[in-house]
């Protein structure tokens, strides 16, 4: 059982992120997954903040910057061969994971070991929030809670 919680990434006037760290870990997924492809997928790494960015200050979250890639998880549309998954709570609110390349040749996340454990995560950790009933909106400061999930 590990322990998490959930850290601001950017709040705007119509949207706000945050990104999931385990008790422990000095970064949190969404930070250790732009240390991992910043130097290899810059333009890449470079848009989706800036795509953050722009949802939370001037547009919203909207549907059409996501795709489907679980139950609920999404990816960020438009990243080359990376994925970047998150969970969209409506038009406000995402919480970040992580994610890792999707090589030629794969066709879905369960192919790849860990796009389908970076998927999971975010599973437990949506399943984790309604369990102990925690509104992702009206979040002001989210304390480590277990979370249930092998890893």
């Amino acid at each position: 059982m590990k322990k998490f919680k959930l850290v601001e990434v950017y709040t705007g006037r119509h949207g706000a992120f945050y990104s999931v760290q385990f008790e422990g870990d000095e970064l949190s997924l969404f930070d250790a997954f732009l240390n991992k492809f910043e130097a290899s997928h810059p333009e890449v790494t470079e848009s989706i903040i800036s795509r953050i960015t722009e949802m939370a200050d001037q547009m919203g979250i909207r549907a059409s910057r996501f795709k489907f890639e679980g139950p609920e998880a999404e990816a960020f549309n438009d990243t080359e061969d990376l994925r970047l998954y998150c969970l969209r709570f409506g038009s406000f609110a995402i919480i970040i994971g992580s994610g890792d390349t999707k090589p030629d040749g794969i066709e879905t996340f369960q192919e790849k070991v860990e796009l389908h454990r970076e998927v999971k995560i975010l599973e437990a950790v949506s399943k984790s929030l309604r369990y102990y009933g925690i509104n992702v909106q009206n979040l002001k400061e989210f304390l480590y809670t277990d979370l249930d999930i092998d890893l």
